[in-house]
């Protein structure tokens, strides 16, 4: 497991079974009255799909594979409301 204090992750927030949602996202321009009601509705966790730092060291010039491992071993001991992409 990579420790999480020195790391840089890239995601978006999922909805219901974790999965990226645009339509969500566009949810989430109807303004401050509705926002509360809509984090009700769909409680939103963060889905993360790539990493660019881990350890404090950068990882954006590596090959997509070698990035998968590391933000894997980030996300080892993460739960809901954090998540990581299938």
């Amino acid at each position: 497991m990579i420790p999480v204090v020195g790391c840089i992750v890239d995601g978006g927030r999922g909805v219901e079974d974790g999965r990226l949602s645009f339509e969500f996202q566009q949810q989430l321009s109807v303004g401050k009255n509705r926002l509360g009601a809509l984090a009700n509705e769909c409680p939103a966790n963060f889905v993360a799909f790539d990493i660019h730092c881990a350890a404090g060291h950068d990882a954006r010039s590596l090959r997509l594979p070698e990035r998968r491992a590391l933000i894997e071993a980030v996300a080892t001991n993460w739960t809901p409301p954090l998540s990581l992409s299938f």
